[in-house]
């Protein structure tokens, strides 16, 4: 999973995006589906921390 490579907890990643724990937890197990802007916002904090780990 991307988001444990890039180091973060669900919390960490949910701060970083925006958005509740709950709802990424729900969208990472597949029990709800994304919209493209939640996918894009998601993938923007993991990306903002991979940067900063370069």
């Amino acid at each position: 999973m991307l988001r444990k490579f890039a180091g973060l907890t669900l919390e960490e990643l949910a701060v970083s995006a925006d958005t509740s724990i709950a709802y990424l937890s729900k969208v990472e197990t597949g029990r709800l589906t994304p919209t493209r802007g939640y996918v894009a916002q998601v993938t923007a904090a993991i990306a903002t921390r991979l940067r900063a780990a370069v």
